[in-house]
């Protein structure tokens, strides 16, 4: 595994993937414990640098997160519960609080976990657009308000089996063979979702953007849970506007 860099490909070695995530999970916690705790400022909590090529920013102003809870119906817990049939979780990890039969919840989208409605409208009022417990959209594709989520190089509605499509599945073998000169020999490189090293004949998937390869079933979890950036760096899936017809993806056609 490692980062493209302007035409050359620097390996990121296993212990540094594996801090690099650790640190992510500090921040994650650390953002909301403070969240919690009323200690964000009245402005988008700062987050890592994201290219703005790759990475549009969501609207934050008042009329965005309306829109957003407007698609989030808040029911009582109860209520949640008895249409689950079993898969719900008994805490918001919002507050850390036990979700209780009364409560007033809502239930994400795309999900479908359930947060108290204080502070799932809490968290989208500060910017936020994804579930604070697994990262996916609030919103399924075809729900997104353009004012919300502003148009990009990734053309929605773009459901899981047509970004999937885009990203051919190669044995890993192969992949390093195409990647000549981006790879060491005889080195150990880790797919990021599984924590797993990537072995001779794994079937891997290879990002049109930042060309990171992940395992085939790993990285087609992550896109049906409604993910479509880099588990890694978090470029987008699919290749920018202009791009279609060069490179590498005028060669897997």
């Amino acid at each position: 595994m490692g980062f493209h860099l302007g035409g050359c490909y620097v390996p990121v070695p296993e212990p540094l993937i594996l801090l690099l995530k650790f640190l992510d999970y500090i921040r994650f916690a650390v953002s909301l414990i403070l969240f919690y705790l009323g200690l964000y400022p009245s402005s988008v909590p700062p987050t890592p640098y994201r290219d703005p090529e790759f990475h549009p920013t969501p609207a934050s102003d008042d009329q965005s997160s309306i829109s957003i809870k407007a698609q989030l119906p808040a029911v009582e817990f109860v209520s949640f519960v008895e249409r689950s049939a079993g898969r719900w979780e008994s805490m918001c990890v919002v507050c850390l609080e036990n979700l209780a039969a009364g409560d007033e919840v809502r239930e994400l989208g795309n999900c479908r976990h359930a947060f108290h409605k204080g502070c799932i409208d809490r968290w989208v009022d500060v910017g936020q657009v994804t579930c604070p417990l697994c990262r996916a959209q609030l919103l399924p594709c075809k729900e997104r308000d353009p004012e919300i989520h502003p148009a990009s190089d990734v053309p929605w509605p773009v459901t899981s089996i047509s970004i999937k499509a885009q990203l051919p599945a190669v044995e890993f073998a192969s992949f390093i063979e195409r990647s000549a000169g981006r790879w060491e020999h005889g080195r150990e490189f880790m797919c990021v979702v599984c924590l797993e090293n990537l072995a001779v004949g794994d079937e891997v998937r290879e990002l049109g953007n930042c060309r990171h390869a992940f395992h085939k079933g790993c990285i087609d979890r992550w896109v049906d849970v409604g993910q479509v950036t880099c588990p890694l760096c978090r470029a987008q899936l699919l290749p920018c506007k202009g791009w279609e017809d060069s490179g590498f993806w005028a060669r897997i056609r």
